[in-house]
């Protein structure tokens, strides 16, 4: 990590997205999964890995970022002068001098890294599908779940190799505000400009937030519909079972350890038979929206590096825009700044 501490075995993503073994171990398992399971007419899609989320900080990972560098920038005098790196004396005069940015740093330094992040998942990503995809017949796609507003790479650039985009729907303490839960549906939306898949919603409640309420009797079957409005093709539950012991035990589930239904059970079962009798309806619909808002990555990571104030948040600002248009059932698309805008008639 960003103090130089080795992550310990048995967390959460403890790996270097780099690392050459780990790159063979993965290799083996995703074909040893796609062999087996690849041409099961039963298996409809395929998730990649789970929350991309962990950076790493050795030096195998400094070295591969100075060659990043080297080959976007082709000499460092163009780095320097790019970065502006005479003020402040930072002047570069050898690749392996450039540290990996711990806490405030050169702006064009800390967006390089973001971007190295970025590129090293995708890569990572593609290492996946290059030895899944030879195994699936047409129509069986491949997604990632992303984790709402999390800024650690630029999601448009990964979802740009996967078939659909998905994402993991908590609302952790408290209910759902539909009037800013609705721009996180159509942020994942805007990955692929097309419908999603919700990969995990909230089951009633979970285990890990700082008050683990439940959710209203209710609430989910209207957060389903809603995320069905916003262009969800899917509503899956995490999780299935409770487990019998470990980290997630008392998270929400459908059924008990014992496998008896929990009373959350009852609301799925009423939105199974709901989404059974509207699909008819709701096959290959897609979005006839005619408002956009601008989302950027490399906007939103450098004005939160020097916001100006200290209140101030990027997608709490977006949100603000948000709200009156789905206050009035304004439907809204969120795109990259790099997308044609044509049949828009507010952006």
């Amino acid at each position: 990590d960003e103090a130089g501490r080795r992550v310990q075995f048995g967390n959460r993503c403890h790996y270097c997205a780099h690392a050459p073994e780990f790159h063979a171990a993965t290799r083996r398992i995703v074909a040893a999964m796609a062999q087996r399971f690849g041409d099961n007419p039963h298996v409809i899609g395929w998730q990649l890995d789970n929350e991309y989320n962990r950076v790493c900080y050795c030096d195998r990972c400094r070295r591969l970022f100075q060659h990043y560098l080297a080959e976007k920038f082709g000499s460092l005098d163009a780095l320097n002068h790019h970065w502006a790196t005479r003020y402040w004396s930072q002047t570069y005069s050898a690749w392996e001098q450039i540290p990996l940015p711990i806490g405030p740093h050169n702006p064009g330094l800390m967006l390089e890294f973001k971007h190295f992040v970025t590129e090293s998942y995708r890569r990572f990503q593609r290492l996946q599908l290059d030895v899944l995809r030879p195994h699936l017949p047409d129509g069986v796609w491949v997604t990632h779940n992303f984790m709402n507003w999390f800024d650690g790479f630029d999601h448009y650039a990964l979802a740009e190799d996967l078939d659909l985009a998905s994402w993991d729907w908590y609302v952790g303490t408290g209910h759902n505000d539909y009037l800013s839960s609705g721009a996180a549906h159509d942020l994942v939306r805007g990955f692929k400009r097309r419908n999603f898949w919700l990969m995990e919603t909230q089951p009633g409640n979970v285990n890990w937030s700082s008050a683990n309420n439940s959710l209203n009797k209710g609430e989910a079957r209207a957060m389903a519909w809603h995320a069905v409005a916003h262009g969800a093709d899917a509503v899956l539950y995490w999780q299935w079972r409770s487990a019998p012991n470990g980290q997630e035990q008392y998270h929400g589930t459908v059924v008990d350890q014992s496998g008896q239904p929990r009373p959350f059970y009852e609301e799925v079962q009423q939105l199974g038979h709901e989404f059974a009798a509207a699909s008819p309806l709701l096959t290959d619909s897609t979005s006839t929206t005619r408002a956009a808002i601008i989302h950027s990555y490399d906007s939103r990571w450098s004005i939160q590096w020097q916001p100006h104030h200290r209140d101030f948040d990027y997608v709490a600002h977006l949100i603000h825009y948000y709200r009156p248009l789905a206050a009035r059932n304004v439907d809204v698309d969120i795109l990259p700044p790099d997308v044609p805008l044509k049949g828009y008639r507010l952006v």
